[in-house]
C-alpha cells in the first residue's frame, strides 16, 4: 500500500527483528504507517495493538491489512497525531514508534508518568537517536539494545 511500513525499508526490518526483545504486552504503534509491525505483534500473539498514524492512506492501509490478515480483532487502528494522544495509550503499554524525528518528540511530549513498560524505537540517525533515548532515560527507560543499517538505528528500552 501507500503508507510506510514495508518489511524491506532497514528502520521496519531492524524493528521486526528487535521484536522478540520487548516483554509481552498489550502495545501502541505510534506512527504505524501501513501497520506492519501492528501486524507482526499481534500475529506473533504478544498482545492486542493500537496502531496510530496521521496520514489517512496509512491508516486505510494499515486497516485494510489488520482485516486481510484476519487480526482486526487484536489490532485497533486510530487516525490521529501522536501529540494528542492520552496519556492511557501509553500507560504500561508496549510502545513501538518507527518513526521520523518530529513524530517522537510528539510522543515525547505527551508522555510523562507512567512511561510504557517498553519501547521500540526506530526512524532516526544517530544523533537524533541519543538524543531521544537520553530523554527516555531521564524518564526510568534504560537501553538494553541499539543497531544500525546505514543512516539508521533502532533501540530497545525497558522500564529500569
Amino acid at each position: 500500500g501507500e503508507g510506510f511500513g514495508l518489511a524491506e525499508h532497514p528502520t521496519t526490518g531492524m524493528c521486526l527483528d528487535l521484536l522478540p526483545l520487548l516483554p509481552d504486552g498489550d502495545a501502541l504503534d505510534a506512527g504505524c504507517g501501513s501497520g506492519t509491525l501492528a501486524l507482526a505483534w499481534a500475529r506473533l500473539g504478544r498482545g492486542a495493538v493500537i496502531a496510530v498514524d496521521l496520514d489517512p492512506r496509512a491508516v486505510a492501509q494499515a486497516r485494510e491489512s489488520a482485516w486481510a490478515s484476519g487480526l482486526d480483532a487484536r489490532v485497533t487502528v486510530r487516525r490521529g497525531a501522536l501529540g494528542a494522544l492520552p496519556a492511557a495509550a501509553i500507560d504500561g503499554r508496549v510502545v513501538m514508534a518507527n518513526a521520523p524525528l518530529p513524530a517522537q518528540l510528539d510522543l515525547l511530549a505527551v508522555t510523562g508518568d507512567p512511561v510504557p513498560t517498553a519501547l521500540l524505537l526506530s526512524g532516526l540517525q544517530p544523533d537524533a537517536m541519543d538524543d531521544v533515548t537520553a530523554t527516555w532515560s531521564e524518564r526510568g527507560l534504560r537501553e538494553t539494545r541499539r543497531e544500525g543499517m546505514g543512516r539508521w538505528q533502532a533501540a530497545v528500552l525497558v522500564t529500569a
